[in-house]
């Protein structure tokens, strides 16, 4: 039912109605031509996009809107499951995804509720010791939303034997090659294009754009948050802290990528919702991050320029990264409270 309801928030059948990549897409003329993406046309998302994109406009608007909504459903369901095998309780699953303000707003906004599914599968597998399928499931999450291979570098080192790190990882490049290859093989360079495309983008909803105010697109600024990712992502996944359970290291890892990322949508942050119910994050935080997420694409269209900082949209978007540096720090900083401490003390004399 909430699923049901945030299609009907998208689609035109309301008035008015929240914005939707998935109806913006819609919109392009080409895409309803016989032709390929990134082979007749440019397209700007990762391959298992572009075939249910393809799939889905071979008529008209209510069977577009009806296989979409349909994909995207099929993930909420593969979500819930996943999370009750994960041992997760109802009132959480209900709690922090089938409720939660993102899934209301953004369920229906774009594709990432596919990798979403996809990724939590290959946690799934993952503890079910099933490395080849993890391994597969979680190059196709990537295939979708190339972020989910943050959880790569931790499933990894949750593996003993290099043979079965192997094996994941092939098996992980073999899931990304199967829907991309096509493609590849067709038009290498519209396929490339796609990434010359997100390599090319701006800041979008992320504190880094402070660092550069004048220039949304600063090549050096773009490097630093992935220089910082880099760093959090060897910490966690090189000198975790010790008995930190998987579920933990996972949300770090993710949390690190929205807050590092020079792209952070809002959309994005359905990738954390069963990490918090995995965790059962506090529900203070989780409705702090939540208020504020749901609330960026609300007062996006309040405003004649939501991307500079003082906009509504980048003050929601910087309470909400707030909350995600506290539970990052804390996990980073154990012993935050000695440190702060250590501080406050007085000098000692040489």
């Amino acid at each position: 039912m909430v699923f049901t309801l945030s299609v009907l928030l998208h689609s035109p059948f309301l008035v008015p109605n929240i914005y939707s990549d998935i109806n913006s897409v819609w919109a392009r003329p080409e895409i309803h031509s016989s032709n390929l993406p990134y082979v007749g046309y440019a397209f700007d998302y990762p391959a298992l996009v572009a075939w249910l994109l393809y799939l889905s406009t071979r008529s008209d608007y209510t069977a577009y809107i009806t296989i979409q909504a349909a994909a995207l459903g099929l993930s909420v369901l593969v979500v819930v499951v996943a999370l009750r095998k994960l041992s997760v309780p109802t009132f959480a699953v209900l709690l922090y995804v089938v409720a939660a303000p993102t899934m209301l707003v953004y369920g229906f906004y774009n594709w990432d509720l596919m990798m979403v599914a996809l990724a939590l599968l290959a946690v799934l597998a993952f503890k079910q010791k099933r490395i080849v399928t993890t391994g597969f499931l979680l190059g196709l999450s990537a295939a979708t939303k190339v972020y989910s291979l943050v959880f790569a570098p931790i499933l990894l080192s949750e593996i003993r034997t290099w043979r079965e790190r192997t094996f994941l990882a092939l098996s992980c490049g073999v899931g990304w090659l199967l829907p991309n290859l096509p493609f590849m093989l067709i038009n290498w360079n519209g396929w490339f294009g796609t990434w010359v495309f997100y390599g090319n983008w701006g800041f979008e909803d992320t504190w880094l754009l402070l660092l550069s105010p004048g220039d949304h697109y600063n090549f050096f600024v773009k490097a630093f948050g992935f220089f910082l990712l880099a760093i959090v992502l060897l910490r966690v996944t090189i000198s975790p802290e010790p008995n930190t359970a998987l579920n933990k290291r996972l949300l770090m890892v993710a949390l690190a990528w929205l807050l590092f990322s020079y792209i952070s949508t809002p959309q994005m942050v359905l990738f954390l919702l069963p990490l918090f119910a995995l965790t059962r994050t506090r529900y203070s935080i989780f409705y702090a991050s939540e208020i504020s997420n749901a609330l960026i694409i609300l007062t996006w269209f309040t405003t004649s320029n939501p991307i500079t900082p003082e906009a509504t949209p980048a003050l929601l978007n910087l309470l909400r990264q707030g909350v995600w540096s506290l539970l990052l720090f804390a996990y980073l900083v154990p012993n935050w409270k000695n440190f702060l401490r250590w501080l406050k003390a007085p000098l000692t004399p040489l």
